[in-house]
């Protein structure tokens, strides 16, 4: 089944700070803010060496950098349609997704 542009935009608008903080990303001393540092999802990071932004993300240590929707690819190894629909709340059953994600929270983001 073909993703729509509509939810393409909407999975793009959620903030990849608030993906960072639903995944548990960020250094347990502090939280990832705007512009904060983040332990990167595509390799093992002991330090934060992934600045994240709300509209993006990108790693000083390996180069790797995306929006919303390849920062969900890389945290779950999943194709770009199955990223879009667990960003827009339409997992299909049977899907292959490994981790739900508080959608109500990061969509919150989108809403302000």
């Amino acid at each position: 089944m073909r993703i729509g542009d509509d939810a393409i935009a909407t999975a793009r608008a959620i903030s990849c700070v608030s993906i960072a903080h639903a995944y548990g990303l960020h250094d347990s001393q502090r939280k990832v803010r705007d512009g904060g540092a983040m332990v990167c999802p595509v390799h093992e990071d002991r330090n934060p060496s992934c600045l994240c932004h709300a509209d993006g993300w990108s790693c000083r240590a390996c180069g790797a950098s995306g929006d919303s929707i390849a920062l969900v690819r890389a945290l779950q190894g999943l194709e770009f349609a199955d990223a879009v629909r667990l960003l827009t709340g339409e997992v299909p059953q049977g899907s292959r997704v490994l981790q739900r994600i508080p959608i109500a929270a990061v969509k919150r983001e989108v809403e302000r």
